[in-house]
């Protein structure tokens, strides 16, 4: 008896075509991109071993090609993932947390589009995504603290905190209340500790 093959719906499956169509890029096999563009770690792994492992070009994956690849993953793997992503929380941060694959989903549907907006050069204090529009400049950061590590995550808190005392000395009181307000800043010490700082 063989098994059925899954049906998908036609804007997952073109979405999927897209997505091969992007590693075939990287991998310079499309008629279309000259070998010379190739990496030359891929071609390494081309000459030397049977296959290139999928860590290699994720080195060549922009983040939204990253976050589609895991998106189209079955289930079974999405799980595995989001669990090493849990261990990672737990080994670096010294306190275990559970990261189901959904929520993994929406904190790098998040990061991606936080990092659409930097890119464009669109204001970040102020900007929302998801769906409904409810995720802040705060509430990405929980998001990138579930995929950072525990340093990492303190350095990027200390950035933002050492800008945002910057913008503070040229601002008004008022202003500078209304651009922290802005980006989910209700309480700056829960947000931004001072021993970040180091102090």
């Amino acid at each position: 008896m063989t098994e059925n093959p899954i049906v998908l719906m036609p804007a997952i499956e073109k979405k999927i075509d897209t997505l091969i169509g992007d590693f075939e890029k990287v991998l310079c096999r499309s008629k279309k991109w000259k070998s010379d563009y190739k990496r030359d770690y891929i071609r390494h792994y081309e000459n030397n071993h049977d296959n290139t492992p999928v860590w290699i070009l994720m080195n060549y994956l922009m983040l939204g090609q990253a976050f589609k690849f895991y998106e189209f993953q079955p289930e079974s793997m999405r799980n595995s993932i989001a669990k090493s992503f849990s261990d990672l929380y737990s080994e670096t941060h010294e306190v275990d947390k559970h990261i189901s694959p959904r929520r993994l989903r929406l904190a790098y549907d998040h990061i991606k589009d936080f990092r659409n907006i930097c890119a464009h050069d669109e204001r970040l204090f102020c900007a929302r995504v998801s769906p409904s529009c409810d995720v802040n400049l705060v509430g990405v950061l929980g998001d990138l603290e579930l995929v950072l590590t525990e340093d990492d995550y303190k350095m990027l808190r200390r950035e933002i905190l050492l800008e945002t005392f910057k913008l503070s000395d040229s601002l008004s009181g008022d202003a500078s209340a209304r651009v922290l307000f802005a980006m989910g800043v209700n309480d700056l010490p829960s947000v931004f500790p001072k021993e970040i700082l180091g102090l």
